[in-house]
């Protein structure tokens, strides 16, 4: 008896419709001995790059299908065969989702004709248009259209026998009849759900969350039977049918579609006559360097010429071009735009201008960010003014095409209190009730809940519901991280080299933006170009405050320093920072004092007060912090010995004296990931590349096996260089202990530029820069926040005036004048009208005022209160 082949499940990620995760479908079928399992999310393939994965690591088989709905609210399966079968089936999915908008589905028949190629159809089941026409006895319909469906798929078309009801084996009979008679093969599926028949209660509670209303009005939750079954399972109940069984080998069999997993896919770009993609990278990279390097020494050249000979031989020349060519359209708009994480290791990014910290001064490794033992893409980020970004993407767009183009996904999952929240709402609880729970009730063990609700006061009331509770709690655990619904990722953009539907499926998400149905890690392992565009506020609070300076210098005398922008020719980018010095001492004094609030990366209390616990006297101070304050340094202690020994509280010590040239900058201590790569390079005698390796295996790789074999290289190499055995094993266990902690040193380099920066413009530039940073709706704090530290600076904050303001707040001598966007409830239209009529002559009275401006009394109310129209009359009592 052959094992039974499941050909129509569904995984989780169908969202809020299936139970399993592709890895559970995948261990069910590995328990049940299948050689192969199929994997059909409903109207998407949302989860098949992991189910796929998960497959092929467990020896199963893994056969990619999607169930899709048409326009009459019948389904039809769709498993694909070969490559050709995969793009039809991503183009369906694709027309499909971005005809019927958001979360909307529209497909018909006619829509699929010339999209059949390399696909196999099964006739839909219990939910397919064929069955509800046999089922009431609609013979003419069904076998009009059985001949539409077999003329378009021929002999991959297959008769779907489904058994969950006494009806179902009468359809069955008729479908062995037609089979007969036109000729068109049977094949048995069971329309899985859920793992366990102990699962059909959740998915109706999943069902319930979908529609937002109780379980026991849920009708769509199917048949309890719906469950994975096994080989004897099936044969008992299709036993009167061999040949549906046997057809699901010869469908696993036609089924031969790979994906082309971890290879990079990168778009062509255009080039002038006679280049290459990696000789326009090489005169840009040069070009670049001798502006960047004055003069250019042969260090920088060495490094350039290596890490240019990198990039060829793994093919990532193209890469870089896009980028550089995105960031060049943002210079040219004068749009901030800065490369951020790892990207900051290479000087190839440096001289292409994509990222603004100096590898060099900052003894950055290219090897963390891109190296020829790495498989995997690179990954440059960028992130730009967040009131220009929309713009950029515009570019993106047109320049590489909307076919090619789309946003990444990203699943939202149900946590911890919101899915107690949802799950309790099917329950039918009152919303006081679920409040008081989500509101009161600690994030405690199951084994504790009792103790929580006889222990807290706030839960008294609840207490005669306990066992429902309890019960919504356990289930609760049971969906955390289930997918919840789609959004789109905050700035991952993909660009495809031809049609972007032949590697994913797309569909709409809010306000219309196309987004592929592949989220960012199975993006990444389908080796697409993607990129994060991500707006940042501090950028765009940098950009204003250096538009509004009019002056040529910082109007203090003592300070001697030319910001960028004012540079007579103009030419700098405003986040080039050479022109500032990195020890002017007034900043640092300034930054030390902690009254950084408003200051990019430096005004959390955690941060100020660290800043002065550092004493620190230079930029690389500030680097240092930004990379201390994250959660790994804080939580492993080595925050507190760094400061200790920096303070020369606390004796600088070593593992062993190899580590001493490597940690000597940071007191002994592992804090950035950087580090990690010179231990192991000046320890084990590992190159660059297998110790950027060794760091990502310490820290996240699942393979013991390959984890064992560097560990050995290490040992090994370490007895080389001169240590013991002994030596060998206590350095290793210093790097994994402390390896997770550490933090990217390109990226703390980059954020503590730009956190300089901004404390520089803060204090030279106190109203300016205050007055951006009101616009860009503050930062950790709310916006009352900043208006107070103006105040503290001696800013004085005037109020809106219908003359004097404009939208935003806008900066006069050493004050700032209020905007009427502050004014609660003004809209955008009473605004405009506003300022474009005291353009055109003053108002004689406040009816004129209300006559030439069409402002509601609500807001000519709130303009009297503000003291806005104070111009007209100055008692605010005589107005109302």
């Amino acid at each position: 008896m052959k094992p039974f082949i499941h050909l129509h499940t569904h995984s989780y990620y169908s969202l809020l419709d299936g139970i399993p995760s592709p890895e559970e479908l995948v261990a069910a079928a590995r328990k049940a001995s299948m050689p192969a399992i199929a994997l059909t999310d409903h109207n998407g393939l949302y989860g098949a790059i992991e189910f796929y994965q998960k497959a092929k690591e467990t020896g199963v088989k893994p056969i990619i299908g999607a169930e899709i709905t048409f326009n009459d609210g019948f389904n039809l399966l769709f498993l694909v065969k070969n490559d050709s079968g995969y793009r039809n089936l991503s183009q369906i999915i694709t027309m499909g989702r971005l005809n019927g908008g958001h979360n909307q589905f529209q497909l018909t028949l006619n829509d699929i004709r010339n999209h059949t190629e390399g696909l196999i159809l099964l006739s839909g089941g219990r939910q397919g248009k064929l069955y509800h026409l046999l089922a009431g006895r609609n013979i003419d319909s069904a076998q009009k259209l059985i001949r539409l469906l077999h003329t378009l798929f021929a002999e991959d078309f297959y008769l779907e026998l489904q058994f969950f009801s006494s009806q179902d084996m009468l359809i069955n009979i008729r479908l062995r009849d037609i089979s007969l008679e036109y000729g068109i093969p049977l094949v048995a599926t069971n329309d899985v759900h859920f793992i366990s028949s102990k699962d059909w209660q959740l998915r109706r509670i999943m069902r319930a969350v979908s529609a937002n209303t109780i379980v026991d009005k849920v009708k769509n939750a199917s048949s309890s039977e719906q469950f994975l079954k096994s080989t004897q399972q099936m044969n008992n109940v299709l036993s009167s049918f061999p040949d549906a069984l046997i057809n699901t080998h010869k469908i696993a069999r036609l089924c031969s579609f790979e994906f082309q997993l971890g290879k990079p896919v990168f778009p062509s770009i255009n080039l002038p006559k006679g280049e290459s993609s990696f000789s326009l990278l090489w005169k840009k990279s040069f070009s670049g360097a001798s502006k960047r390097y004055q003069p250019l020494t042969s260090k920088v050249i060495k490094r350039l010429e290596y890490e240019l000979q990198t990039i060829h031989d793994l093919g990532f020349a193209e890469y870089f071009l896009i980028v550089k060519n995105i960031v060049d359209f943002c210079h040219r708009r004068r749009i901030p735009c800065v490369g951020r994480g790892s990207a900051a290791d290479s000087l190839v990014s440096y001289v292409l201008e994509i990222t603004q910290a100096d590898p060099i001064l900052h003894n950055l490794y290219f090897e963390r960010f891109l190296n020829s033992e790495r498989s995997d893409a690179p990954d440059i980020d960028l992130d730009i003014c967040w009131k220009s970004r929309d713009q950029v993407l515009r570019y993106v767009y047109d320049t590489f095409g909307h076919e090619r183009t789309a946003m990444i996904c990203t699943f939202n999952t149900f946590q911890n209190r919101s899915a107690i929240r949802d799950i309790a709402k099917t329950f039918g609880l009152p919303d006081d009730e679920i409040s008081k729970l989500t509101k009161y009730l600690p994030h405690h063990l199951h084994g504790e809940i009792e103790d929580a609700f006889a222990r807290l006061p706030e839960l008294r009331d609840l207490r005669p519901n306990l066992s429902t509770l309890k019960e919504i709690l356990s289930i609760s655990r049971r969906v955390a991280n289930f997918p919840r619904h789609l959004s789109i990722h905050p700035g991952g953009v993909i660009i495809a080299p031809d049609k972007i539907t032949f590697y994913t499926p797309l569909e709409k998400a809010g306000k219309d933006i196309v987004i592929s149905q592949y989220d960012m890690y199975s993006i990444g392992k389908l080796g697409l170009v993607k990129m994060d565009l991500l707006g940042v506020r501090s950028l765009t609070v940098i950009n204003e405050t250096l538009q509004a300076l009019k002056e040529p210098a910082p109007k203090q005398a003592a300070c001697k320093v030319q910001t960028p922008v004012l540079r007579q020719n103009n030419e700098a980018s405003p986040l080039d920072l050479r022109t500032i010095p990195g020890d002017d001492a007034r900043v640092t004094a300034f930054i030390r004092s902690g009254k950084t609030m408003g200051c990019f990366q430096l005004e959390s209390p955690a941060m100020r007060g660290l800043l002065k616990k550092m004493n620190i006297d230079s930029i690389d101070d500030v680097i240092t912090a930004v990379a201390l304050i994250r959660p790994g340094a804080s939580g492993s202690g080595m925050k507190d010995i760094y400061i200790k020994r920096r303070a020369g509280l606390e004796k600088v010590s070593y593992i062993h004296p190899a580590l001493s040239p490597v940690l000597a900058d940071t007191f002994g201590v592992i804090i950035y990931q950087e580090q990690v790569l010179q231990v192991a390079h000046h320890v084990a005698g590992f190159s660059l590349g297998q110790a950027d390796t060794l760091r990502r295996a310490m820290t996240k790789s699942r393979n013991k096996k390959e984890f064992m074999k560097l560990h050995k290289e290490f040992l090994d190499g370490a007895l080389k260089t001169g240590l013991s055995k002994d030596q060998a094993a206590i350095v290793w266990n210093f790097l994994s202990r402390f390896v997770g902690y550490g933090f990217n040193k390109a990226h703390s380099a980059t954020y503590g530029m730009i956190a300089y920066q901004t404390a520089f413009l803060k204090y030279y530039f106190p109203a300016e820069y205050m007055c951006a940073v009101l616009n860009n709706q503050g930062g950790f704090y709310p916006r009352m926040a900043y208006i107070e530290e103006a105040r503290r600076m001696g800013i004085a904050i005037l109020p809106p005036d219908i003359y004097r303001s404009q939208k935003d707040f806008t900066c006069e001598q050493e004050s700032l004048r209020t905007g009427l966007g502050a004014i609660s409830e003004l809209t955008v239209r009473t605004i405009k009208s506003i300022l474009t009529e005291r353009k055109a002559a003053t108002f004689s009275d406040l009816f004129n005022f209300i006559q030439r401006t069409r402002a509601s009394a609500k807001e000519v109310k709130h303009l009297i209160k503000a003291g806005a129209l104070s111009a007209i009359h100055s008692n605010q009592s005589h107005l109302l």
